[in-house]
């Protein structure tokens, strides 16, 4: 072996060939070491290079080498052969070369750079004493040519945090293929100094799981593979076989290429590209732009104002809701067309192409109006306002089978009734003895349907609309309008709160249908709500039925026996300034007392009235108010809410998590079986409000302290004390929980916790 040591100058220092094992020491300088001879390029001896103080450049050359750039901004090239790298302090540059190397991290190792290349193969980073695993944290940034990743140490003491970069451009590391995974990694391993051992699939997982928030660019292989962006404005591209590719949050853009794909853009506006194969594009939320290209496809834009276009092949379009521009291409298509849809525009392109209504669509609500002046059609709904320009087109197909062609569809229907589309002369247009459609557009307009069953549609503006006899449809449209049905089972669409809605006494069953809280007026039957907003919806002294939309509702019926139906979302059944008392159950459904016995659908949560209540839940997630009154709340089984409100409330949990909060006045919290008590904070009941000055109690007389003995034992209060000896039968409360014990041993079986409470005395329960 050969000692070569350095001096205090900045020096070129050289080993020797010939497999001699060199060992070069830099000191201080910034110096050059070589692990081979002068001109040399190989140097196959296993050498060790020092290069102790300054910033400074080691080539080991070939051999297994080991390299330690000391104090300083070092830069350690390994070469062939299987090494070793430490960079020391400073901010260094490692560049392991090919074969099977180890690089070392140390804490206070400042911020390193390791490069990699296409004949470094599985790596192993060794990590120092001192860094621990909770320390340690994997994070990758991903582009189409190179996948870097850092290794990043924190530990408490700041100075000694450090990172290791690994940019693997030269290498080849990529994020992709099947469900998301880093493939071609030349770090097999990292190496904790305690003997802890992350292997190849750990390290994976951990760069998949950071990869949630970044502007990723992810792409697969000739596999089946399933790529996920997550958060960011993210691109991904399958390539070969039949992937899935979902972008999740941000703008993203997606590329099926070859193979029969599954594209979803998620949230933001995506951009979609399903290339070759039969592809399924789904826009979600946002503006989307969705192009199809080869094969026969299915398109759907979802929320938001989408572009559609279909390329080659038998494609299906489905724009969603939103103003949407969808376009087909030359083979046979389908556009499916739905009610609330929006504006949209449709452009068969060539081929035999077909409009398939959904079954909410009749063929009786649409017309054709052409506007001359550029020389387009639409179909108007008379019940949305909603319209479609079309070319293209050759059928139009109903839910009830019914086919049309476009000469048929086209062509003006029989009693439809147009207004003149001004913003500044209101029509007033009157319909005939027939089942008319009278299509209002801009302005101030009045219309009348006169006998048959009319469709009437108020477009924009202030409109008084009146259907006179006959079962009507009359549609609002946008801004504060008059509507009366006349005679006949009526249906009003309405969009604002203020929409006034006259019906005479016996005038036949009514419907609302709103996207807006709206309180029925007199005469009025039922009331829908539609859409997913978080909106409520009011009866009157009629009994009444009120359905709630996919949103969260509320919902008061009045008087009356009422049938309140939440239907989706979160709902409540409203009670709030009832007089008397009321009980409702929702596990049946019942409401007795009040004003009416109602009938409760798909209700989660219950607002009680002004009396003595009795709320009970049902075996789902209830949140029960008691308001006022002297109310008792069951929440039965599930996590409740429950929240006594005003007055002398008595609070019954029930099994599972519940949340009680007894408002004001002295409430009684009420644990009547074990099964009703939790242990552990996942598990206990939490008391939020408990004020022993408002004469609150915590009630376990009905629990039997001791099944041993025979009767039902009391539970003793030992305050803060620690379970001891024989423990059965012991209350305690420590650190803002009560600790229940029913057995021998020193351990609490159950617990309840108590929010802001710090003490308690035996006379704040009932044992």
């Amino acid at each position: 072996m050969a000692l070569i040591k350095g001096t205090s100058s900045n020096e070129t220092l050289y080993g020797n060939n010939g497999g001699i094992a060199d060992q070069i020491y830099g000191a201080s300088g910034n110096d050059v070491l070589y692990g081979g001879a002068s001109g040399s390029w190989t140097g196959t001896g296993n050498d060790s290079l020092y290069g102790e103080s300054g910033d400074d450049d080691l080539y080991g050359r070939d051999g297994d080498d080991l390299l330690n750039g000391g104090t300083g901004n070092d830069d350690l090239e390994g070469g062939d052969g299987n090494d070793t790298l430490a960079g020391g302090s400073g901010n260094d540059s490692l560049d392991a070369g090919a074969g099977v190397n180890t690089i070392q991290l140390n804490l206070g190792d400042g911020q390193d750079t390791l490069w990699l290349d296409n004949n470094s193969m599985a790596n192993v980073l060794q990590l120092g004493a001192g860094i621990t695993e909770s320390m340690v944290k994997l994070s990758g940034t991903d582009d189409y040519y190179q996948a870097d990743w850092t290794v990043k140490v924190t530990p408490a003491d700041p100075m000694q945090s450090t990172s290791l970069y690994v940019n693997a451009e030269r290498q080849g590391d990529y994020y992709s293929t099947n469900y998301g995974a880093w493939e071609n990694l030349n770090i097999t391993s990292i190496r904790f100094a305690n003997g802890t051992v992350w292997d190849i699939n750990t390290i994976k997982a951990k760069l998949k799981s950071s990869q949630t928030s970044g502007d990723d660019f992810i792409h697969g292989e000739n596999l089946a593979d399933k790529l996920y962006g997550l958060d960011g404005n993210d691109k991904l591209n399958g390539f070969e076989g039949n992937d899935t590719l979902d972008g999740g949050n941000g703008n993203d853009t997606l590329a099926g290429h070859s193979g029969n794909d599954s594209l979803l853009g998620g949230t933001g506006n995506d951009t979609l590209y399903g290339q070759t194969g039969d592809d399924n594009l789904n826009g979600g939320d946002g503006d989307d732009w969705l192009e199809a290209d080869d094969g026969d496809d299915i398109l759907t834009g979802g929320s938001g104002n989408d572009r559609l276009w279909g390329g080659d092949g038998n494609n299906k379009f489905s724009g969603g809701s939103g103003d949407d521009d969808i376009r087909g291409g030359t083979g046979d298509e389908y556009f499916y067309q739905n009610r609330g849809d929006g504006n949209d525009t449709l452009n068969g392109g060539t081929g035999q192409d077909m409009v398939v209504f959904g079954s909410s669509v009749t063929r009786a609500e649409l017309s054709t109006y052409v506007d001359s002046y550029y020389n387009t059609t639409y179909l108007v709904n008379a019940v949305t306002g909603d319209t479609i320009e079309f070319s293209g087109i050759e059928y139009f197909k109903f839910a009830d089978g019914t086919v049309v062609d476009t000469t048929a569809m086209s062509g003006k229907i029989a009693n439809t009734i147009t207004g003149s589309n001004s913003s500044w002369n209101g029509d007033n247009l009157t319909g005939t003895s027939a089942n008319d459609q009278i299509m209002l557009f801009s302005g101030n307009d009045a219309a009348s349907g006169g006998n048959g069953n009319d469709v009437i549609n108020g477009g924009a503006g202030v409109d008084t609309l009146s259907g006179d006899a006959g079962n009507d449809t009359l549609v609002g449209g946008s801004e504060v309008d008059y509507m009366d049905g006349g005679a006949g089972n009526d249906v009003y669409y309405v969009d604002n709160a203020s929409d006034y809605i006259s019906e005479a006494a016996g005038a036949g069953t009514d419907q609302v249908i709103s996207t807006a809280s709206y309180t029925l007026a007199a005469n009025l039957e039922n009331l829908q709500l539609t859409g997913t907003a978080n909106i409520n919806g009011s009866g009157n002294n009629l009994s009444n039925l009120l359905t709630g939309n996919d949103g969260n509702n509320y919902l008061k019926g009045y008087l009356g026996n009422d049938t309140i139906d939440g239907s989706n979302g979160i709902d409540y059944a409203d009670y709030r300034n009832t007089g008397s008392n009321i009980s409702v159950i929702l596990r049946t459904g019942a409401v007795t007392g009040g004003a009416g016995n109602d009938t409760l659908l798909n209700i989660e949560g219950v607002r009680g009235g002004n009396g003595n209540d009795y709320i009970s839940g049902n075996t789902a997630g209830n949140s029960l108010f008691g308001e006022l009154g002297n109310d008792t709340l069951s929440g039965d089984s599930g996590g409740d809410g429950l929240n006594g409100g005003a007055g002398n409330d008595l609070l019954i949990g029930g099994s599972g998590k519940d949340f009680l909060t007894g408002g004001s006045g002295a409430d009684r919290f009420d644990f009547n079986a074990t099964s009703e008590l939790g242990l552990g904070s996942t598990y206990r009941d939490v008391i939020a409000d408990f004020k022993s000055s408002e004469g609150d109690k915590i009630d376990l007389s009905t629990i039997d302290a001791n099944s041993l003995l025979a009767g039902d034992q009391a539970f003793k209060f030992i305050g803060t004390s620690a379970f001891s000896g024989n423990a059965t039968g012991a209350v305690r409360f420590s650190g803002g929980v009560i600790q229940i014990s029913t057995d021998a041993d020193t351990a609490a079986e159950f617990e309840i916790a108590l929010t802001g409470v710090s003490s308690l005395l035996a006379t704040d329960f009932i044992l």
